[in-house]
Formats: structure tokens, C-alpha cells, sequence
């Protein structure tokens, strides 16, 4: 059987002229540099951040990373976790691998991080080239690099890897809305399956494919046809349903770590938490260019639209819509926190970015009715954002509140709308009245370039970090050690707070390749609000696997590190900041592992 390609609308002659305009300057030697500029500045302002900051996110990653290089399996403080991401770790496992050290193994990945997040520069540059010219498809390259969200480079997170990853997916999709060979649907959905095993947030992106075909077939007035020819992609996706429904019926969790949003939703709800994060990310994106996406949609969807227009503006509004709907799921959710969560909406900012220079480059058509219901809702929308997004507690979730979250503070006696509303009137205007091109673009990197340096100076940092990978230093090649907190005596195990001792373990577990499991001891690690193994100690001294005494079994470590006034049978290797009051010694211990001394005094619950 042949594959069918849709009939669309031709591509004219004037258009194929125009895309062969602005070859003055050799994507070739210029995509490469964009690149390379932004790889070396993303890393060195990465390199400034010298603490991880997402707690538990990057002990969950870097744990898994180390694992893999380790022994191949998927692993978090000894169990095996598949829920998170597959394919980052396996990216970063080399690292780990080759480092000497977990200090110098998170260097290396902020550099691996700036690396392979700049390479989105690629993708959106092709996405562009397919409806406007070699300038303008550079210029998209560039500022989809240019964005604050590459402060995520200094995180182990799967952030920087799902960027570039998102992109060159809708790249893939628009080439097989154009021609859907068998190939080129095979392709899609590869890159699918690369994008979960990535990060389960693109679970979501199965219905955007679906919802791409539909709307390129009724862009082009050929629905029944163009459903016809992914005959492919259905047939797959049936295929994929049942084995989601087999994974189910035997008790597995098809979404992953996003398990726990599958669940009822008011709808209002959702609409509101959509509302709230399109209004946070149009301040992140300088209100024109936001502004200017259905503008763009509507040129690339109209009737007469080349079959390259047709297919980019079927993606632009699948894909954002599809990712919108995720990110409010998680913002609606009790996990959600009551937060904004730019954090997982922003991989739209290529499309976004592509769309906004068709519409410069298309000579800024504006729709008079169309026009005032955008400028309405570009003025409306960031002016009813909710105070507490802007004035409460510092996420790494919504960078770009963080701006006004200083203002607000220099300025506490004027209202935060007051504030937004001369800047977003402003823009606004920009973004209705002026005929200069240049316009548009200067608000987006000005929003870029102020909220990215206010992001940049929020970077935790340590003057002398190689110290808290003592045990990589210290334990002989192929050893690891276990970690275990030791609560101070007459903690109430569910309520106890934050200490000294648990901060500089969970450092410890981050900085260290060698560290292969974490246990507690009276109570559990509350700083990092990862689950780590219970342990409990018999009358002999003796250190058990979990509560119960009479069935527990004793632990054999070769090595254990823990809070130094407590006294291990076996000898004592190094002590890290002796004195201080979160001080570690570092064992080789006689098996299995028993206590001296040790008498853990009654709760206080």
C-alpha cells in the first residue's frame, strides 16, 4: 500500500521566492555559532551557581545518573525508580562515570546541560525556515537560546534535555503533517516515546498529535482524507492504549511520577490555573509576542496558506494547547502547591518565538476585530494575576514573577497592578500601533535580559564545594557507602524539623558518587522530602531493617557514614567539620553494622 498525502493548498511561487530571500548570511557557519555562543555563556553563568537548588528533583536525578554508571540500573537510595525520567540519566551517567568526583561530575553537567539546551537553536531554526527567510529563520534561533529558563542549566533536571527534545518533536510533527509517509509518523511518535522516557509530562503530547492532524485536515478542507492517511500513527496508538490499559489492570502506573494528578478536576478550575500561567509567561515573553501568537495562527491557518503554514500553525496551536492543559493539571492538583509552574510550560517558547517572526515577517497584520480582543486580553490577563504569585515565597517554578516580586518589595505601599499596568498598557500599544519590526523583538529580549539577570543572582553558592565530596575522596575505587541520619535523641518522628545534620547529609548524598543508599535513624529526613529507609537499633546494638525489632533484619555496609557523636563498631576513616553541630564521620564498620553507645532516648509524641 502507497502512503497518501493529503491534498493542500500549493505553495506559490512568491513564497518559495521569499524563503530563498536572506541568504546573505551561511546557516551553515551561522547556526553552529549560536550554538557555541550560547553553550559558553549559559556555562559560565551556570558555573556561578555552585549548590544544587531543587531539592529533592536533583538528588532524585543525580542519584539516578550515578546508578546507572554505577551497576545499569535505575535506582534512588537503593530502589529502583522508573517513574522519573529514563533518558536523562542515561544521558548524564557518563558523567558520573568519568568524574572524579560528584563536585566535579556537577561541573561537567552544567556544561553538558548548557550544551545540549543550546542545540534547540537548531530545531527552531528549521521549524522557522519552513515559512519565513534564512534571516529571520536565524533570528528565531537565537532568541529561542536566549531565554532566562537557561538558568535551569545549573540543575540536574531534565529541563535542559526536554527543550531541544520538544522542539525538534515539533519539528518531526510539522514535516509529517506535510508528507505523512509511513517514516515520517514512525518518527513522530519515536520522538514521543524519546519524550516521556525524558520526562512523563509528554504524555500529553499523544493527544496533540491527534489534535494536529485534525486541524491541519480542516486548515486544508480535507479532514477525511488526511485521517486516512495516518493510518500508521492510529493504528499504533490503538496499540499503545491497550498496553496503557494492561499496565493498569495489573497495578502499574502508566504516567509515572504524574500518577498522582489522574484524578477529577473542576473545570473552572482549570481554566482559571490556564489563565494564571498564559498571564505569567506573556510577562516572560515581553506581553507582543504572546500577543501576537493568534494573529499568527490565523495567517498561517488561512485558506490560501502554503501546505509548510498549514502544518507549523496546526503544531503551534496542538502543541501549546496540549502542554497548557498539563501545566494547569498540575497547578489545579494538591501538588501543584497553589503555584504558577512556568517551569513546565516553557518548551513552547520556540514555537511561540517561530510564530512571532512569521507575524513580523509577514508585515505585521492586524485583523481589526481580532486585534482589539488580543490587546483586551494582553492588558487584562497579567493585571488579574493574583497577588500571592507575586509576593509569596521564591519558586524556581515562575521565573518570571521574580522581577516584580523585587519591585513589589522596593515598592510595598503601591499596588502590585498598579505597578504591571504602565509597562503591559505599554507594550501593548507597541504591539497594536507601531509599524517598526524592530518593536516586537526589543520588548522580548528586554524581557528576556531583565528577568533572566534577576534569576541569575538567586544561584546558591559555596566557596569551597569540593569539600562536601569527602567520601568520593576518601574511599578506595569500587566502594560506596551508606548514609544514615541519626535524629537527635527525643525527636518526634512526624514532626520533626530541618537540621544542620540532614542538610549536610542530603549535600553529601549529592556530591558523591560513591553514596549508594540513605537510611534514618529516630526520624526521618524532612530537608529533602525524599523516603529513605527506616532503621531502628536493638538492645545489642545492633542495626535493623525497619520497626519492627522482632523481625527486622541486620544491615552488613562495609562503609557508613553518619552523625559523629555516634560511635560505629569498626574504625573511624575521617571525620567532615569536626566540631560543628552536623558533623559526619565517615566508618569502615565490622558486619553487619552495630551501634556503640547508642540509646536513642523516648519521642516526645
Amino acid at each position: 500500500m502507497q502512503d497518501v498525502a493529503p491534498a493542500t493548498a500549493p505553495t506559490d511561487g512568491p513564497t518559495k521566492q521569499r524563503l530563498r530571500d536572506g541568504m546573505l548570511v551561511n546557516p551553515r557557519v551561522a547556526l553552529p555559532l549560536i550554538v557555541a555562543i550560547s553553550t559558553v555563556i549559559q556555562f559560565a553563568l551556570a558555573r556561578r551557581v555552585s549548590l544544587p537548588s531543587v531539592f529533592g528533583d536533583e538528588l532524585i536525578y543525580s542519584d539516578l545518573g550515578k546508578s546507572v554508571a554505577r551497576s545499569g540500573h535505575f535506582l534512588v537510595r537503593g530502589h529502583t525508580d522508573i517513574g522519573h525520567s529514563l533518558i536523562y540519566p542515561l544521558l548524564i551517567s557518563p558523567v558520573y562515570a568519568l568524574a572524579a568526583n560528584g563536585a566535579d561530575a556537577f561541573t561537567a553537567i552544567k556544561g553538558l546541560n548548557a550544551l545540549v539546551m543550546s542545540f534547540t537553536a537548531v530545531p527552531a531554526y528549521f521549524l522557522a525556515r519552513r515559512v519565513v527567510s534564512n534571516g529571520w529563520s536565524l533570528a528565531a534561533a537565537a532568541l529561542a537560546v536566549a531565554g532566562p529558563w537557561f538558568a535551569f542549566t545549573s540543575s540536574v533536571m531534565t529541563e535542559s534535555l526536554f527543550y531541544p527534545l520538544y522542539a525538534t518533536f515539533a519539528l518531526v510533527l510539522v514535516r509529517s503533517l506535510e508528507r505523512p509517509t509511513r517514516l515520517r509518523q514512525l518518527a513522530t511518535l519515536a520522538m514521543l516515546v524519546l519524550l516521556v522516557g525524558t520526562r512523563w509530562q509528554a504524555i500529553a503530547l499523544a493527544p496533540a498529535i491527534a489534535t494536529a492532524i485534525v486541524v491541519y485536515g480542516l486548515s486544508a478542507r480535507r479532514l477525511m482524507a488526511t485521517l486516512r492517511a495516518y493510518s500508521v500513527t492510529w493504528i499504533l496508538f490503538g496499540a499503545a492504549g491497550l498496553g496503557l490499559i494492561a499496565v493498569r489492570a495489573t497495578g502499574g502506573s502508566p504516567l509515572g511520577a504524574y500518577e498522582v494528578l489522574a484524578q477529577g478536576y473542576n473545570p473552572l478550575s482549570l481554566a482559571k490555573w490556564a489563565l494564571w500561567n498564559v498571564a505569567n509567561l506573556e510577562l516572560a515573553l515581553g506581553v507582543v509576542a504572546v500577543a501576537a501568537l493568534p494573529l499568527a495562527l490565523a495567517g498561517l491557518l488561512r485558506r490560501d496558506a502554503t501546505t509548510s503554514e498549514q502544518a507549523l500553525g496546526s503544531t503551534a496551536i496542538a502543541l501549546c494547547t496540549w502542554t497548557l492543559a498539563s501545566v494547569a493539571t498540575l497547578s489545579a492538583s494538591a501538588f501543584g502547591l497553589g503555584r504558577l509552574h512556568e517551569r513546565s510550560l516553557f518548551y513552547v517558547v520556540p514555537l511561540v518565538i517561530v510564530c512571532f517572526v512569521y507575524w513580523l515577517a509577514e508585515g505585521m497584520k492586524r485583523p481589526r476585530r481580532l486585534t482589539c480582543v488580543v490587546a483586551a486580553a494582553a492588558i487584562v490577563l497579567p493585571l488579574v494575576l493574583p497577588v500571592r504569585f507575586i509576593r509569596g515565597p521564591r519558586t524556581p517554578d515562575a521565573l518570571a514573577t521574580v522581577p516584580w516580586e523585587e519591585l513589589a518589595h522596593s515598592w510595598p505601599s503601591i499596588p502590585i497592578p498598579l505597578l504591571l499596568a504602565p509597562l503591559v498598557v505599554l507594550a501593548t500599544a507597541s504591539f497594536v500601533f507601531s509599524r517598526w519590526r524592530a518593536v516586537g523583538i526589543v520588548w522580548l529580549v528586554l524581557a528576556f535580559v531583565v528577568v533572566g539577570v534577576k534569576v541569575q543572582h538567586r544561584g546558591l553558592q559555596l566557596s569551597n564545594v569540593s569539600k562536601l565530596a569527602w567520601i568520593d575522596t576518601t574511599l578506595p575505587k569500587g566502594s560506596t557507602a551508606t548514609l544514615v541520619y541519626v535524629a537527635p535523641p527525643g525527636t518526634c518522628p512526624t514532626s520533626g524539623g530541618v537540621t544542620t545534620a540532614q542538610i549536610l547529609l542530603t549535600f553529601t548524598e549529592f556530591f558523591n558518587r560513591k553514596v549508594d543508599n540513605v537510611a534514618h535513624l529516630g526520624g526521618p529526613i524532612v530537608f529533602d522530602a525524599l523516603p529513605s529507609d527506616e532503621l531502628t537499633v536493638a538492645a545489642s546494638g545492633f542495626v535493623l531493617e525497619g520497626r519492627v525489632l522482632d523481625h527486622g533484619r541486620p544491615i552488613s555496609p562495609r562503609y557508613v557514614a553518619l552523625a559523629s557523636p555516634v560511635n560505629v563498631d569498626g574504625r573511624r576513616i575521617v571525620v567532615l567539620d569536626p566540631g560543628s553541630p552536623g558533623s559526619m564521620s565517615l566508618w569502615e564498620a565490622r558486619q553487619p553494622l552495630r551501634l556503640i553507645g547508642y540509646h536513642p532516648a523516648k519521642p516526645l509524641c
